[in-house]
């Protein structure tokens, strides 16, 4: 069997095409990290932190950038608008990660986690309390 032979241009479509896949699902990833899902954060560790997220966003925006094969203007304007904010909002995070603002809304998570974890201990403890004081007045019922 022969292997037929595809000329250049051919060949263009299916690397544009691979390309284009590559840029959805890796802008699919982008936009359900964003949602700061527990499962994609215990997956990707370094995707907690701002300047990473940011790189990865500028990352899909050169690849939105870089193969516009698109015929059609209106489309190619969609195409610059939406990787010119991806880029912007990439910057944003990488200039804020470099700030440490990301530390900063990390450990205000993580009091808002310890307080809500301390009002939860603080009800069953109350719970556990009113129960001893069950058990105590029916022992002293029982000893009268």
């Amino acid at each position: 069997l022969r292997c037929p032979v595809l000329p250049p241009q051919r060949w263009l479509q299916i690397f544009g095409g691979i390309f284009r896949c590559y840029a959805v699902v890796i802008s699919l990833f982008v936009a359900v990290l964003e949602t700061e899902w527990g499962f994609i954060i215990k997956f990707c560790k370094i995707l907690e932190y701002w300047p990473a997220r940011g790189m990865l966003q500028i990352f899909v925006a050169v690849m939105t950038k870089a193969y516009p094969n698109v015929e059609r203007s209106d489309l190619i304007l969609l195409q610059d608008i939406a990787s010119y904010l991806l880029l912007a909002c990439g910057l944003i995070y990488v200039i804020s990660g470099v700030l440490c603002l990301g530390v900063l809304k990390r450990s205000r998570q993580q009091k808002a986690t310890s307080r809500e974890q301390a009002a939860k201990d603080l009800h069953e403890l109350e719970k556990r309390r009113e129960e001893l004081e069950a058990l105590l007045i029916a022992e002293r019922s029982e000893l009268v």
